[in-house]
Formats: C-alpha cells, structure tokens, sequence
C-alpha cells in the first residue's frame, strides 16, 4: 500500500508507525526501504518522516548497507528539522 501515490497521509504515517515495531520479510525490506527513502527525502509531513527514519534505522540491523545511505540523507535535513525530528536522528 506504501507505493500508491494517491494514498492519504493519515494512512502513510499510521502503516509506518506500526512497520517500526515489526520484523519486516526480507522479501518485502528493499521495497519497503524504497518507500520509506521516498518519504524520508519528499515533501511529507514530519510524523511520516520521523517513522521512515525509524523503519530504515531498523532495516539496517539486518542490511548495514543502508546506513551508507540513511546517514548522509538524515544530516542533509537536519538543520530544517523539526524537534521530533532532530530528536529521533541524533538517536540513530
């Protein structure tokens, strides 16, 4: 459902919310990572940001690869961030 572009943005951030507490398939972690680099790098609001960021923190437990990635992508944003937002990167 994460890939429909015309899904509403209370169902983008309530599916990510529940995919950071769950072991995601390893069939289903490179579309999921899609996803969530998608979001993560858009225009969507903070809260759906703020769970992408957490989905890829965990896919990087079993793909470290992915930190390659994640880590340049959550210091470019940053400065625009919002207190949530700084809050869970200086986390991860």
């Amino acid at each position: 459902m994460l890939e429909k572009p015309t899904l509403p943005v209370a169902v983008k951030r309530n599916l990510l919310r529940a995919l950071q507490f769950v072991q995601i398939p390893t069939r289903y972690q490179g579309r999921v990572a899609n996803c969530c680099f998608t979001f993560l790098t858009g225009t969507e609001p903070i809260a759906i940001k703020v769970f992408a960021m957490t989905v890829l923190a965990n896919l990087t437990h079993q793909n470290p690869e992915l930190k390659n990635e994640l880590i340049p992508i959550i210091e470019s944003q940053l400065p625009f961030g919002s207190a949530g937002f700084v809050s869970r990167a200086k986390k991860y």
